[in-house]
């Protein structure tokens, strides 16, 4: 996946345009990560922020189906997105619903739902990782590197939201 200079520049500027949120955090989130999905071209994103106790809790998802895999992955605290906030690198499945020995809970809840091909990557403050940007594919995918890289820099966007 090549992401296109000018594509880019184009989407930070109309966040930085937006006036649709109602001036709350979410509804600024929730911005950001429509925007992550219409210039990574992906079927939905959500984001998990870590609470007092390192227990990562659902803050924002673009549609229901990520809405689900994030809850999902809160209440049974594995997958992909878990796993990336825990081990603070970015980890992929080309299908979460074949993860049955990885993340069975997971696996399971996934079954009836759009979602496949997930990739998760840490949001960090100061270094730390403080939560995960999550994004899916409705098909089975093979993430590759750049698009690891890419979706791992665009997290620095909602670090600073």
């Amino acid at each position: 996946m090549s992401i296109d200079e000018a594509d880019l520049a184009e989407s930070l500027r109309r966040l930085a345009l937006s006036r649709e949120d109602n001036g709350s955090v979410v509804s600024a989130l929730e911005q950001v990560l429509k925007a992550c999905v219409d210039l990574f071209d992906v079927g939905g994103a959500g984001l998990l922020v870590a609470d007092e106790q390192d227990m990562l809790r659902y803050v924002a998802a673009t549609d229901v189906p990520g809405r689900i895999l994030e809850q999902t992955e809160a209440d049974s605290g594995e997958g992909p997105c878990t796993e990336a906030f825990v081990s603070g690198r970015v980890v992929t499945t080309s299908d979460v619903v074949s993860e049955h020995d990885r993340w069975p809970h997971l696996a399971r809840a996934m079954a009836d739902e759009p979602v496949r091909a997930v990739l998760g990557t840490p949001v960090r403050l100061g270094g730390v990782p403080v939560g995960t940007l999550d994004v899916y594919r409705s098909h089975a995918h093979e993430w590759d590197d750049s698009e690891a890289t890419a979706l791992a820099r665009y997290a620095e966007v909602i670090a600073t939201t």
